[in-house]
């Protein structure tokens, strides 16, 4: 079962792992590369690759209405979690019990 009170350390120690082996991820539509510029425990810094454009995932995201309502309904349509597109698909890269609907539409939990 997903367990939110987890689900942060989670995400932080798989973002530690992809900035070390310096992994470039790309959004699920328009496919812009991002990479892992910081971690910290509470914020993860996600930039995009070539150029100078930073997003931070937080802690904080992760106690949304948003984010409640995926873990009560199993679904929740893209773009509508987290903004920018970049914490969306970091969310979802660097949590193993998250994952996409075969369209692309939907964030999924994977239980």
């Amino acid at each position: 079962m997903f367990k939110p009170e987890e689900a942060w350390e989670i995400i932080r120690r798989n973002a530690e792992k992809a900035m070390k082996t310096q992994i470039v991820f790309r959004s699920l539509k328009k496919h812009k590369p991002y990479i892992v510029k910081a971690v910290k425990d509470n914020s993860i810094t996600i930039q995009r690759k070539n150029l100078k454009t930073t997003n931070k995932l937080r802690l904080k995201d992760l106690s949304t209405d948003s984010f409640k309502r995926l873990l009560k309904e199993g679904n929740i349509k893209r773009r509508n979690l987290l903004k920018p597109v970049a914490k969306e698909t970091a969310l979802v890269l660097f949590h193993p019990q998250l994952g996409w609907s075969e369209d692309g539409e939907f964030i999924i939990s994977n239980d």
